[in-house]
């Protein structure tokens, strides 16, 4: 008998095979991106349970309730990516002696990894969201430990994973499972070639820095500096939101758009009309889904620590699950994005891969403009989103510029932004031909400042298009 795992872009890694495997057979290895599970054949018996258990999805729960709220403690929902649910739920857990197993940044690997907490002191490790696929894989003995010993278990990670934990262990009554409604997660490669690129020495990320469900930034710190950057302007956001550097199975996940193995699913709840409608006094509230009566029960046993009001319309929940039809190809994701990346990325690295899928334009000019430049000094008009790209490409490619600074219409007061100063367009000397203005702006205004600089009989300037 030959046994087969899925290969390696239909496999989710969610370990349901290794958690399956009476031996100890299967083991994670890297593949041509990412780690994925392969049989030991000396140790494999031919049992078929690792087939069995990957085939073996069954969606057997149904939602119980819905409810919106947020935790009574203003400092936890200032810490947590919105309403501060799981650490409610965490600290149960600990004071009944368990442990929590939730997703931490692995500075050392440059990675997303799982990890089990015992003291309620290491719960800002586990906080807030990470978009990035997390080896989970690594706490199954663990758990596999702490089940023996009778202990209280709370583990957290995507559906999927959940599912593993799930069937594995749907009898144990001591262990919560809590999800969240996943829209896919960002490949593991991905994240450390954008490390590589802008933060070598990172020591810590915040992925969902100063954060309203509606605006939120990525944070990151290492021993010199702290650089915050908020999610439309940055490389990785823009890489998972468009799908481009999402994984291949997340196109075809099967927990996608149906209720959720988990005992309690939670997200960020952004329906603004509803919360200023029925007075939600927070501004990142979570959408909290029971699905099971094992979190009715334990969630009755939080409750107290939160504001709640729940939910009657359940079409209000629909629209949080990706909407996908396998069988017509519709995946809910843009393919297109994704496999022209892949394929850029193969041929000429993550940063010019990931440039040309955000910044075609941008980038195309700013090589233009690269081959007339001699020793000017560069000046952009212009520190909205444009410029900002404009000089983060500069940086980012490493473009040999003398930079002098940004013009605004408007006075600037000695503004810097990172450690480049803003200027006002009447501190600048137009007359000085050392200095070469890149217009950076939306094409709706090039015209009213191609008109500015007439003005100032300027004409060493150029625009970006």
């Amino acid at each position: 008998m030959e046994i087969r795992l899925k290969d390696e872009a239909q496999c989710s890694v969610c370990a349901k095979c290794m958690m399956a495997c009476p031996q100890k057979a299967i083991i994670l290895k890297k593949g041509k991106l990412n780690y994925y599970p392969q049989i030991v054949e000396d140790k494999c018996i031919k049992c078929g349970a690792c087939v069995n258990a990957c085939n073996n999805i069954s969606f057997s729960n149904k939602i119980k309730r819905i409810y919106v709220g947020y935790n009574n403690n203003e400092k936890i929902v200032k810490k947590s990516a919105s309403g501060g649910i799981f650490t409610a739920l965490a600290e149960l857990i600990l004071e009944k002696k368990g442990v929590v197993f939730g997703a931490i940044f692995d500075s050392k690997e440059k990675n997303i990894k799982h990890i089990g907490i015992e003291n309620k002191t290491d719960l800002d490790k586990l906080r807030k969201s990470k978009y990035v696929q997390s080896k989970w894989f690594l706490t199954i003995d663990d758990i596999d430990r702490l089940v023996k010993q009778d202990r209280y278990i709370l583990f957290t990670g995507t559906p999927c994973q959940v599912s593993s934990i799930y069937n594995k262990y749907n009898n144990y009554e001591k262990i919560i499972c809590m999800d969240l409604f996943c829209h896919g997660v960002l490949e593991n490669f991905v994240l450390k070639e954008y490390l590589n690129v802008c933060c070598k020495d990172v020591t810590h990320i915040d992925f969902r820095a100063e954060s309203d469900v509606n605006n939120f930034a990525l944070t990151l710190v290492n021993k010199n500096e702290v650089v915050t950057e908020y999610c439309s302007d940055n490389l990785l956001y823009n890489l998972f939101i468009n799908s481009a550097g999402i994984k291949r199975t997340c196109f075809t996940c099967e927990y996608a758009d149906k209720v959720h193995l988990s005992d309690i699913t939670v997200g960020d709840f952004d329906n603004k009309e509803y919360c200023e409608k029925n007075k939600i006094n927070c501004k990142t509230p979570s959408i909290i889904v029971i699905n099971s009566e094992k979190g009715e029960k334990i969630f009755e046993n939080i409750e107290c620590k939160l504001t709640v009001k729940e939910i009657k319309d359940r079409g209000i929940v629909n629209e949080y699950y990706i909407k996908h039809d396998l069988q017509k190809g519709d995946w809910g994701f843009n393919s297109e994005f994704y496999f022209r990346f892949h394929d850029n990325y193969k041929q000429q690295g993550f940063l010019k891969a990931a440039i040309k899928e955000l910044y075609q334009s941008e980038y195309n000019a700013i090589m233009k403009i690269d081959k007339m430049i001699t020793n000017e000094r560069i000046y952009l008009y212009g520190a909205g989103k444009v410029g900002h790209i404009v000089l983060k490409l500069i940086k980012m490619l490493h473009l040999n510029w003398d930079i002098g600074g940004f013009i605004v219409s408007r006075k600037a007061n000695n503004e810097m932004i990172g450690n480049v100063k803003v200027y006002s367009i009447d501190e600048i000397d137009f007359s000085d031909k050392r200095n070469l203005v890149i217009v950076s702006v939306n094409e709706h205004l090039r015209e009213q400042i191609t008109e500015e600089l007439a003005k100032r009989n300027a004409t060493n300037y150029v625009c970006l298009n």
